[in-house]
């Protein structure tokens, strides 16, 4: 059954935006990617557009992040009937990864997807390959924790027999998978001359691979910002055919429909309904609400001049550092336009006027970065007061890790680049 091609297609879409996207790992990490415009919503409606108007369902795999970015996206895909799945991403740094540390971060992306969906995952993919003998551990653990199949693209084997074992049951799936591990990795759908494409889709079905295609949501979105940081060749092989994208995939589906991976290897969806029971302990999904402790007051100084374009990418990072100290800091800001010249002010306002705890403070002349500081901290109401820039080129989040430094005796407290911590 997990090798037979069977009367559908099978389709796998990595939910992952743009600014997670491989060609532009090395220049945003993932502490960064609450503060770009999130356009996964987006592409997920592109691609259930396309599915229904081929009758066609998909799984689509999701990270932790992902999910709880976006639980109202993974809920709508699967009350279109669609499956989620969990993926875990290439883990950082060089050091090999720890299984029980990997298996734990499946474990909690299936309980944000369960309750944001729903339905319990039944299903994972590695981002990137693991050691052999570190693939099969991961496997037979999560596989004791209820999980159904393992959809790596590089997997390559089962790891058993039975129902309590997790096999592979599309192991066969390079040829068709794209941006897997690096952005070298040719994606079909995107990345084919015209010829290659359907001399390609004229041959599927002949074997197992070519029925399972892999792609990653960003790849149906044309319109997708670029980020200049990234080397020019990376940012060139990233953008290269995302217009072909969404025809080609509508044609492939016309061609063949598509099924989801636990459709195609007869997973009961019953099976998959979420109860709080299903999840245990070790799932538990801490929020800062569930932290105690006194908050500290604190005044946030922004002094801006002429930053319009960056003042989007400031209050989501403000949020997302609001999320993560909320509970140890009572935060309020006080944000400083030093005589702009551009739209700094109205765009101030109309992002942070609305705001409990903020207030605004307009020079009527530019008084430079020190007068612009100084007004900041002479309008703030609280002892503590941290500055940062209004470009983010200080992460707010080292704030929460200076505070603590400020003990008696100490009066201030400075990050710098340069300093080993």
């Amino acid at each position: 059954m997990a090798n037979d091609p069977g009367p559908r297609s099978v389709l796998g879409i990595d939910l992952e935006d743009y600014f997670q996207a491989a060609a532009y790992r090395n220049v945003v990490p993932a502490l960064h990617w609450p503060r770009f415009d999130a356009r996964i919503s987006l592409q997920a409606e592109r691609f259930a557009a396309v599915l229904s108007a081929n009758s066609s369902r998909a799984t689509f795999f999701a990270d932790a992040w992902v999910a709880e970015q976006h639980p109202g996206v993974l809920a709508g895909l699967a009350r279109r009937g669609h499956e989620i799945a969990c993926l875990l991403r290439r883990p950082a740094g060089s050091q090999a990864p720890d299984v029980g540390e990997l298996a734990a971060t499946v474990l909690r992306t299936r309980a944000v997807i369960a309750a944001a969906t729903g339905f319990m995952p039944c299903g994972f993919r590695l981002e990137a390959p693991l050691p052999r003998a570190d693939h099969v551990a991961l496997v037979d653990r999560l596989a004791k924790d209820g999980f159904a199949y393992d959809a790596s693209a590089r997997s390559g084997f089962a790891a058993g027999a039975g129902p309590a074992r997790v096999t592979a049951p599309l192991p066969a799936v390079r040829p068709w998978s794209g941006g897997i591990a690096s952005a070298f990795v040719a994606s079909p759908l995107r990345q084919l001359p015209d010829f290659a494409w359907r001399r390609t889709s004229t041959r599927r079905g002949r074997r197992p691979a070519s029925d399972y295609l892999l792609i990653k949501s960003w790849e149906i979105d044309p319109a997708q910002p670029r980020i200049t940081a990234a080397p020019g060749w990376s940012r060139a092989l990233h953008g290269q055919g995302l217009a072909r994208v969404e025809p080609r995939l509508a044609a492939w589906l016309a061609a063949k429909p598509a099924q989801s991976i636990a459709d195609r290897i007869g997973l009961e969806r019953s099976r998959m309904v979420h109860t709080p029971q299903t999840i245990g302990a070790a799932e538990a999904v801490e929020t800062p609400a569930a932290r105690r402790g006194p908050r500290v007051p604190v005044t946030l100084v922004v002094p801006a001049f002429n930053e319009a374009p960056t003042l989007a990418f400031l209050a989501r990072a403000l949020e997302r550092f609001e999320h993560d100290a909320g509970a140890g800091l009572q935060l309020a800001y006080v944000f400083v336009d030093d005589a702009s010249t551009d739209a700094t002010s109205t765009i101030l306002r109309d992002l942070f006027g609305a705001r409990a705890h903020c207030r605004i403070v307009t020079h009527p002349a530019n008084l430079g970065i020190t007068g612009a500081t100084l007004t900041g901290i002479a309008a703030a109401e609280t002892e503590i007061v941290a500055v940062i820039d209004a470009d983010c080129s200080y992460d707010p989040a080292t704030i929460a890790r200076m505070i603590p430094l400020l003990a008696p005796g100490v009066a201030l407290v400075t990050a710098s680049p340069y300093h080993p911590q």
